[in-house]
């Protein structure tokens, strides 16, 4: 991970990286919703999602590839941070950099806490946040951190 990265705003030319990542199998499984989206539902999300000042859609790029995503849904001194990492770059610590980066980026936006949520299932994903500072908050398996602690 020394070599040079990017860890930028999403546009609406990340469209089809976005969608292959969410429809990716084992993204489904570990989704809160289960289904893969249809190109339909991944363009009105979006748009919503470009248009909802709350919201702040992150794309990781390293070398020219993008690797996965991050998002951070703010709600005043809170934020939820979700994110993605394609099949091929999970396990290589990707995930965990997008999570340290949009701690510092929640902070910068204000706010004061951050949230996740996993299944408990999803080991991969509670690890990397436990990792980083996380702790599980309630039977949910919500993750949360005090951003000031």
């Amino acid at each position: 991970m020394g070599d040079p990265f990017v860890l930028r705003p999403a546009t609406l030319a990340d469209s089809a990286f976005l969608l292959a990542l969410r429809n990716d199998p084992d993204t489904v499984a570990n989704s809160l919703v289960r289904r893969p989206a249809s190109p339909e539902e991944h363009t009105t999300w979006l748009a919503r999602a470009f248009a909802d000042s709350d919201t702040h859609l992150y794309i990781l790029e390293h070398q020219g590839t993008s690797l996965g995503m991050g998002r951070l849904v703010m709600c005043h001194e809170d934020a939820e941070l979700s994110l993605a990492v394609m099949p091929q770059y999970r396990g290589t610590g990707w995930g965990k950099f997008i999570i340290v980066a949009l701690r510092a980026e929640a902070s910068r936006l204000g706010a004061r806490t951050l949230s996740a949520v996993a299944l408990g299932t999803n080991v991969n994903s509670l690890r990397a946040f436990l990792s980083c500072g996380f702790h599980i908050d309630d039977r949910t398996v919500r993750l949360a951190c005090d951003l000031f602690a």
